[in-house]
């Protein structure tokens, strides 16, 4: 009986040994993580990009996963028409490219394939709006036009993109933000022309003032027209003055990069410049 019973024990550890050693030499020498019917993510990527923490993933098959962003993230992408498409949840899939299955594995935060019962090779398709790099953002609906209230948040937010700036909902936000904030004589959309076709960037305390403000989880430097505030809002110090080192400058490809302005918001032309990113 004790020899049978130390036979099994062999037999189940030589087996434990070579399941693990087949995964890590399928994954790259890490081990992936078989995830049940549903997990929450926290720093986790797909095809490089960053989903935000908090996002569902359902695990359709072995061959899919959906993911559902948390409440009020919205998932924002150009489209092939240039259109802004909104979505509140994505995928990813894993294909076999003769008979069998591939399996989605999640390894080290990210998202990829593993063999499986798959005959070919295995491809990892990303759902909408996660398959393109270029043009998409995680927008934050929860949070609303405020200023920044500290250099150091500031700092630790991205730019917002400029696509976003010409969507019909985000002008919407800027147009009523500004009603908030000047007075009630003041003729809207004159105050925003003004600061838009204003070229300079250093702030003028008895004109444009540039500010640190923030929106849908991105920051962004906003021209104000000093004279214009309400009394509330021009006594009470809550604006951070944007420093005047800010520009646009190109990464990639020719020159083009140049700073131009909608809403009041400043943001950066791209041009010819394949990167143009503010700094």
């Amino acid at each position: 009986m004790k020899k049978s019973k130390i036979t099994t024990l062999i037999i189940m550890f030589i087996f434990g040994v070579t399941v693990f050693s087949s995964c890590k030499r399928s994954n790259n020498n890490k081990t992936p993580t078989q995830f049940s019917q549903t997990k929450i993510l926290h720093n986790a990527t797909v095809n490089g990009i960053n989903l935000p923490d908090g996002t569902k993933a359902i695990r359709i098959n072995k061959s899919k996963v959906k993911f559902i962003f948390p409440k009020g993230f919205q998932l924002w992408y150009l489209d092939n028409n240039h259109h802004i498409q909104k979505m509140a949840e994505s995928g990813y899939t894993c294909s076999c490219s003769s008979s069998g299955g591939c399996n989605v594995v999640y390894v080290k935060e990210q998202y990829g394939c593993m063999q499986g019962g798959c005959t070919g090779s295995c491809t990892g398709t990303p759902g909408k709006g996660l398959a393109n790099r270029d043009n998409i953002a995680f927008v934050n609906l929860n949070q609303k036009i405020s200023p920044v209230q500290s250099q150091k948040e500031f700092d630790s937010l991205s730019y917002i993109p400029k696509f976003l700036l010409y969507d019909p909902q985000i002008a919407q936000m800027l147009k009523t933000y500004a009603r908030s904030i000047y007075k009630k004589d003041v003729d809207i959309n004159s105050v925003l022309k003004k600061i838009d076709t204003h070229k300079g960037f250093n702030s003028d305390i008895n004109n444009i003032v540039y500010v640190q403000m923030k929106m849908l989880g991105y920051k962004f430097i906003y021209g104000i027209l000093v004279n214009d505030l309400t009394k509330a809002k021009s006594t009470n110090n809550m604006w951070n003055i944007a420093p005047s080192k800010a520009k646009c400058e190109c990464k990639s490809g020719t020159s083009g990069c140049t700073s131009g302005s909608i809403w009041g918001v400043k943001y950066c032309k791209g041009g010819s410049c394949t990167k143009c990113k503010m700094n």
